[in-house]
Formats: structure tokens, C-alpha cells, sequence
């Protein structure tokens, strides 16, 4: 069955998503909504979805970027910025906060690194494709980013909300960058050698 590097990406996606609804099925929580997706992080009935959630999230998106061939300098930095992202995203179950006060600091870092790394990838995605769907995608991206930092410093309690509109937001540039910047010559010869 033929699959493109989209396909993956997407698949991703749609396993971070069905992380985020089983450990809210799980154990629904207001002070999960205030504090974070990582607070489920903590607790090992909501660790285990956690974990496999971003697991399987990093290595489909990963597995769709490792299909892109650049064949120009843009893709190939794409390519890496997103891996780069990835990788940081890797640090966050890995981080669970309730441990000690060092996981804690740790986890903070790791998370605002995360945010500022998406905003700085998406930043440089509207410079690359400067295109409508980008910038929109961008804005939004930005919006949440604001939303989560106003969210951590208590002025509201919808943390979980400002995230998932982030991670939609970063999640559809990097939809939207690969299907701009993998030539439509090279979707084809995918499809062909997988299928």
C-alpha cells in the first residue's frame, strides 16, 4: 500500500490527538486543563498513553520527513529544523514535573525551548513560503503561544486548550511546508517505490 511522507505526518498527528482524549477519558481533570498535557505525564495510568501517544507522534513524523529527498537547500533546512523539533518533543515525557523540584526546573525548560523553537520554526517557514495558508497558520501558532504563556502565568486557566491550538497550528505548517516543498515529481516516485 502506498504511502507518502503526508500520510505519516498526518498519522502522527492523529496518534498525539488520541493521546491527548484517552488520558483526558481516563482521568478528565479542571487542574490538568490549568496546568498542562504534561501533568497526565505524572501519573501512571495516564503515563502510559502519554508516552506511547508522543512515541508513536515523533516516530510517524519522523518516518514521513526521513521519505522527503531536498532538492534544494529550504527542504534539507526543513527537514532538520523539524527533526530538531521533534527531538525536543522527545524530552517531554521524559520530564515529568511531580518527580522533584530538578524535573521540575527541567521540565520547564524543556517545554519553553519546545514553544520558542515551534514559534522560531514557523517564523522561518513564512519567510521561506510566504503564502496565505503560512502566514494564517503562523498567526495562530503565535496566538496560542501567547495563550500558553499568559496560561503559565496564571492570568487564565485554559492551558490545555491554548496548547492543542498550538500543536494544530505547528502540526498544519508542517503539513502544509512538506507538501510545498517536496516537488510533486518526488510524491510520485514515493508512491511508485511503496507501492
Amino acid at each position: 500500500m502506498a504511502r507518502n511522507t503526508v500520510t505519516y505526518v498526518v498519522s502522527g498527528e492523529c496518534c498525539f490527538l488520541a493521546m491527548m482524549g484517552c488520558c483526558f477519558a481516563l482521568e478528565p481533570s479542571w487542574v490538568a486543563v490549568r496546568q498542562g498535557l504534561s501533568y497526565y505525564g505524572n501519573y501512571v495510568p495516564t503515563g502510559i498513553p502519554f508516552v506511547i501517544g508522543f512515541g508513536s507522534s515523533i516516530a510517524l513524523t519522523g518516518l514521513g520527513l526521513a521519505r522527503i529527498r531536498p532538492r534544494g537547500a529550504t527542504a534539507q533546512r526543513f527537514r532538520i529544523a523539524v527533526l530538531a523539533v521533534l527531538a525536543l518533543m522527545a524530552w517531554v515525557p521524559l520530564t515529568p514535573y511531580k518527580l522533584d523540584l530538578v524535573f521540575d526546573w527541567l521540565h520547564i525548560g524543556v517545554a519553553t525551548v519546545l514553544f520558542c523553537s515551534g514559534l522560531a520554526f514557523g517564523g522561518w517557514l513564512v519567510l521561506r513560503l510566504d503564502d496565505r495558508p503560512t502566514r494564517c497558520l503562523y498567526a495562530i501558532e503565535s496566538g496560542a503561544g501567547v495563550a500558553i504563556l499568559t496560561a503559565e502565568l496564571g492570568i487564565h486557566d485554559y492551558m490545555i486548550p491554548s496548547e492543542l491550538a498550538f500543536q494544530l497550528a505547528a502540526f498544519g505548517l508542517i503539513v502544509h511546508g512538506t507538501r510545498r516543498l517536496v516537488p510533486p515529481s518526488s510524491r510520485a516516485a514515493q508512491a511508485q517505490s511503496n507501492g
